[in-house]
């Protein structure tokens, strides 16, 4: 069985700081594939890592002072899910 986590992924353009909430699976220890979501429209928001994307991700606090997985660096493009 897949255990799925949240990973927040930085939204490029929008003006401030922010992340999206996506479901991913860790695929080796600090390593997650991104899974598309149905929040993840291409037109309305640019994504820095996109859903099928391997990346690194590094624990982080978050505003409300709790701790988060954010996505760091592209380890593989991969296929695409859409």
């Amino acid at each position: 069985m897949v255990e799925y986590l949240t990973v927040y992924v930085e939204l490029l353009n929008e003006g401030v700081p922010c992340r999206r909430p996506v479901p991913a699976c860790e695929v080796e220890p600090g390593v997650y594939i991104l899974h598309k979501t149905y929040s993840y429209h291409p037109d309305d928001e640019e994504w820095e890592f996109l859903p099928g994307d391997k990346v690194s991700c590094e624990e982080r606090i978050s505003n409300d002072g709790k701790k988060i997985l954010v996505a760091i660096t592209l380890v593989e493009k991969r296929k695409r899910e859409w």
